[in-house]
């Protein structure tokens, strides 16, 4: 399996998304419990440390969260694509590439890679009925 993917949802889904930015992180080994003898992704502690995580950031950054997606991945590429949401950026361009320095040296170390959108104060339009 090359991704797993997540999405965190708001109560500002009413809102137009206002920019955005990315994280990308280790993924935690308390991430996986023991079931059977088969390691075990815990959704529902992934569920609450993601929008944890999102929330979290968006605050640091005076944002309202309007959504993020996140993904688990091996995959380089899969890191370039995610966590390249402002191309040129020099700060994301470093981020990236100490990502890809981290699955040079453990080509098995999963990343977590967070796309994180912001709420802006404008509500989307409610379509009229008829």
């Amino acid at each position: 399996m090359d991704a797993m993917t997540f999405r965190v949802h708001t109560d500002l889904a009413d809102r137009k998304v206002d920019g955005g930015d990315t994280t990308i992180v280790r993924v935690p080994e308390r991430f996986y419990v023991d079931v059977g003898g088969q390691k075990a992704l815990n959704v529902r502690l992934v569920g609450r440390q993601l929008r944890q995580l999102a929330e979290e950031q968006a605050a640091a950054l005076g944002e309202k969260l309007h959504h993020a997606e996140f993904v688990i991945t091996t995959d380089p590429a899969i890191v370039q694509s995610h966590g390249n949401m402002h191309p040129g950026c020099d700060t994301c361009e470093t981020g990236i590439a100490t990502a890809l320095g981290v699955l040079r040296q453990n080509p098995a170390q999963e990343l977590l890679v967070g796309q994180l959108f912001w709420a802006s104060d404008e509500q989307v339009p409610m379509p009229e009925t008829t």
